[in-house]
């Protein structure tokens, strides 16, 4: 007897809850959560991160969009309204937290559902569904990762993010999640993949090109080390997040209010800020940020091409309808850079050490 697999059965509960279906215990619960959320919230106006964060969200938006950003009482797009309330409702730490699941269950549910709620003219009770949903999704997911999960990535961002994709709305086929699709997602995702694969090979194998490679976050590291971020940290922490994160909830959600060539701009314009920090750190390490400009000369630019990349991710998530042709790219593109850096350089770490201990 085959039993369906717990996560379609948990799909299926989030995608057609209603309310009548709610204990009342359960509804008044909820209440009492946005209530707290809500404090939660309003406690972030004039902290200097969310107050450049909910800036940022006005002067990006339009004047007077349909969804709210609470600490400002002004208007935006859901978009930027679910971001800026996010914000601001964790930074003083008063947010509620479910233990088993090591989630912070609301900030991630109630901004997004009341950003799209508002956008939409939906009832009280249509949110508080949509929050009962994303508060079901993201605790039992975040219990199934267990402990040990939270002990190398954050779970108010990982499972936090199926968490708003259920209290939104969103369906497993929405962000790229279908079974169905999963074959034409490895099929269109196997050409780039095969390609991108065989230039880190090139690239690692001609001495002229290996000092591209030369990155010391990667050569810095032994062998095991390196097969540990090419099997655990980089597919689990890395590109599963971002591309369930990205491409599946945000482009989706996008796609409910802009054309798809615009929901592919603004989710590749996104993904590219993501990596400033990431950028950052790399000149950092590797000395790169000789001045203020050389620096934010690398930043821009690797803003830009990372952005482009997203933007073929992009592609290949709606032409495939699925989510596995741009992880399977997007994992060639991460674990065959590390693969190949090790490769071409070697360790840097250990090579000091020898020539160090030969003096």
């Amino acid at each position: 007897m085959n039993e369906e697999p717990p996560g379609q059965v948990l799909a299926r509960f989030a995608a057609t809850l209603r309310i009548d279906a709610i204990p009342s215990p359960v509804l008044g619960r909820a209440e009492d959560l946005m209530i707290d959320w809500l404090g939660s919230a309003l406690a972030g106006k004039g902290a200097r991160p969310v107050e450049s964060i909910a800036r940022f969200a006005e002067r990006m938006g339009p004047d007077d969009g349909p969804s709210e950003v609470l600490i400002h009482r002004c208007g935006t797009t859901p978009l930027l309204a679910a971001m800026a309330n996010a914000a601001s409702s964790h930074v003083a730490e008063q947010d509620d937290l479910h233990n088993g699941s090591v989630l912070h269950p609301a900030t991630v549910v109630f901004p997004p559902a009341l950003a799209v709620a508002q956008a939409l003219g939906r009832s009280g009770a249509e949110l508080l569904t949509a929050a009962v949903a994303g508060y079901e999704v993201g605790i039992r997911v975040g219990e199934f990762l267990g402990r040990s999960h939270y002990k190398i990535f954050h779970t108010t961002g990982t499972a936090g993010t199926l968490a708003a994709a259920a209290a939104t709305g969103l369906t497993a086929a929405d962000v790229g999640l279908a079974r169905g699709r999963l074959g034409a997602g490895l099929r269109c995702g196997a050409a780039p993949s095969g390609g991108l694969a065989a230039a880190w090979a090139v690239l690692a194998a001609v001495p002229a090109t290996r000092p591209v490679l030369a990155d010391q976050r990667i050569t810095g590291l032994t062998w095991p080390e390196v097969a540990y971020q090419v099997t655990v940290r980089i597919p689990a922490g890395t590109v599963l997040w971002e591309e369930v994160a990205f491409r599946g909830v945000l482009q989706a959600a996008l796609r409910r209010t802009l054309p798809q060539s615009a929901a592919m701009a603004v989710t590749s314009a996104v993904f590219g800020l993501w990596h400033v920090r990431p950028t950052l750190e790399a000149l950092r390490i590797n000395q790169l940020a000789v001045s203020r400009r050389a620096a934010v000369g690398s930043v821009a630019a690797s803003v830009a091409g990372t952005a482009a990349a997203g933007l073929l991710l992009s592609w290949l998530r709606e032409r495939s309808g699925s989510l596995a042709a741009p992880v399977l790219l997007h994992l060639t593109a991460n674990c065959g850079a590390a693969l190949a850096a090790r490769s071409a350089h070697g360790n840097t770490r250990h090579s000091r050490l020898v020539a160090r201990s030969s003096r």
